[in-house]
């Protein structure tokens, strides 16, 4: 009777509110779904799903974008001016050493493009939706809005949707909050508005953790909440310090060069002034120029390249895909690296540290009921309780599990009852502050006692340890 009541509770909301002959809006759609055609309709209407479609650059191009280097260019202008002034010798080597330097760039750049195709090519992610009143499996690049999509423990989420029909839904949003824990997500109500805390709504980047779903995809592509920020991260990049420090160093050359070039010539026209002639002008500017190539620093440009390019093989070894050489530089000069307290920036895991009683002393017995706790729940995957079990192995043969309260949004705990031999354990763990609230005893150095002034003491070791980012 259940299921026959989510069903027709399912296709009322269709037909309610996502359902209009004119399938004006990209979100509506019907009870059985897109057809075939309408989906290649939307699809040439609204775009592949893709949160960015970058046009791949051929080799020839990437050599030239390497060219704009400012430095590179102050040498391609000197090698440009012997050639003219029959200077070849000085401008072929000058010459070399510039496409010798962007022929290293180009091929570490290369080398990390085609590394990240790779990558990205053995990526191949599929999503169940209802076609034409059939399930059927397509590409993520496919879905469009008005899609009705299936999801279950283990699917990301391919576009922004809303929920339809929900049965213990859990998301994991790192990647758009940056918080490891799971959210409780439900099925829209009230005729399919969101709540104001858009606890209908789950959003495109978005993992299951736990239960199923039948969601409608409202925005897909560049126009879902992760197209917004990837289209801000894709703005045009800000230089290196080590890119700025070049450029500041290229115009300081070049001004040395000028008032340098300018005092030879105007020294040596001076000098010959009584017999001035073409040849004299010629002579006294290729001499400036002999100056001018002695103090530019032809082998600068390949040093700095073979260094980096050092450093970028160094990272390879590690597993670090550096895409510009530039970056390497900034790389090495950080004192210091913040990330995220919680590791969504580095794993996304949450690891065990510490365990500790009221005064803040490590605590084999707090181990040891967190771990029969972890051990036998059945209920979502927390990330702390994983954290826990993967620890270090401690014997629970010995207990058996009686029954399980799970964690709820409401009692904001979870309960365990396990047993071994005549001992019967009731282990509940939760928010500090709500256990708090259920208890009137503790075990202090061994004793049981009342709270009293102890209770003082587990709120100053409890905001000890949130000040240190546990």
């Amino acid at each position: 009777m259940a299921g026959g009541k989510a069903s027709s509770s399912k296709t009322f909301l269709l037909k309610k509110v996502y359902y209009k002959k004119d399938m004006t809006t990209p979100s509506q759609t019907a009870p059985q779904g897109l057809t075939a055609k309408e989906a290649g309709r939307r699809l040439k209407q609204y775009g592949r799903n893709v949160v960015t479609e970058k046009k791949r650059i051929g080799p020839v191009l990437i050599l030239l974008g390497k060219l704009k280097n400012p430095l590179f260019i102050l040498l391609i202008g000197i090698s440009v001016v012997s050639f003219s002034v029959g200077q070849r010798m000085s401008g072929s080597i000058v010459l070399a050493m510039v496409f010798l330097s962007a022929l290293l760039d180009f091929f570490n750049s290369y080398k990390s493009q085609r590394a990240v195709e790779k990558l990205a090519s053995r990526i191949a992610t599929t999503v169940t939706v209802l076609r034409s009143g059939r399930k059927q499996e397509i590409d993520f690049a496919e879905v469009v809005p008005g899609d009705i999509i299936f999801l279950s423990a283990g699917s990301i989420i391919p576009a922004d949707c809303q929920i339809l029909e929900s049965d213990d839904f859990f998301v994991n949003q790192a990647a758009l909050t940056g918080e490891s824990l799971p959210v409780e997500k439900l099925a829209a109500s009230g005729g399919g508005q969101a709540d104001a805390a858009g606890q209908d709504l789950v959003f495109m980047g978005t993992s299951v953790v736990s239960g199923f779903a039948t969601v409608l995809a409202l925005q897909t592509g560049p126009r879902t909440e992760f197209g917004k920020i990837a289209r801000d991260l894709e703005k045009a990049e800000p230089k290196t310090d080590f890119e700025i420090s070049i450029t500041k160093f290229s115009v300081f050359i070049m001004r040395v060069m000028f008032y340098m070039v300018s005092f030879v010539f105007v020294v040596l026209l001076i000098k010959n002034s009584s017999h001035l002639d073409k040849n004299i002008i010629i002579e006294a500017f290729s001499f400036a120029l002999a100056i001018t190539i002695g103090v530019t620093p032809d082998m600068l440009p390949a040093i700095i390249t073979i260094g980096l390019s050092k450093g970028s093989q160094a990272m390879a070894k590690k597993e670090v895909i550096v895409k510009h050489l530039s970056s390497i530089e900034n790389f090495g000069s950080m004192d210091y690296l913040c990330t995220d307290k919680t590791g969504t920036l580095t794993k996304d895991h949450i690891s065990l540290v510490k365990y500790v009683d009221y005064a803040g002393q490590e605590s084999k017995k707090v181990l040891e009921l967190g771990h029969l706790s972890s051990h036998f729940h059945t209920g979502i995957q927390n990330p702390l309780d994983n954290a826990i079990n993967e620890y270090k192995e401690i014997a629970v043969k010995s207990f058996k599990k009686i029954d399980e309260i799970p964690y709820d949004f409401s009692r904001k705990r979870s309960s365990m009852v396990v047993t071994r031999g005549d001992q019967r354990l009731l282990i509940t763990k939760g928010a500090p502050e709500g256990i708090m609230k259920i208890c009137d005893q503790g075990e202090f150095d061994g004793r049981v006692e009342t709270f009293g002034r102890r209770q003082k003491e587990i709120e100053e070791q409890f905001k000890r340890l949130s000040g240190d980012g546990f």
